[in-house]
């Protein structure tokens, strides 16, 4: 996941476009990438994220289905634990 850094706000936005998951990719589905991307990352990984198309229109909805965001005011063993599995995670993608 490439990393949009924001300037000032309570939320990180991840872009999802070079990313290969597990997830499959359904042109004609019509859930947005980004919402089956969390539910599977939610059930496989145990790391929950915002799907950012939730906040757009039916019509707008597919030019942001490729960005997911992530709240990052946590409790800081909350914010470990998430970095811990993302750092699992990486570690599996790109093995040893």
């Amino acid at each position: 996941m490439k990393p949009i850094i924001p300037e000032g706000t309570y939320f990180l936005i991840a872009d999802l476009s070079e990313f290969k998951a597990e997830v499959p990719d359904l042109p004609d589905c019509e859930e947005p990438y980004d919402s089956r991307f969390v539910k599977w990352m939610i059930k496989n990984k145990g790391l929950a994220a915002i799907p950012v198309s939730a906040f757009y229109s039916t019509a707008q909805k597919r030019n942001f289905d490729h960005f997911i965001r992530f709240c990052f005011v946590k409790e800081e063993a909350t914010l470990k634990a998430a970095e811990d599995i993302l750092q699992q995670w990486k570690l599996k993608k790109t093995g040893p």
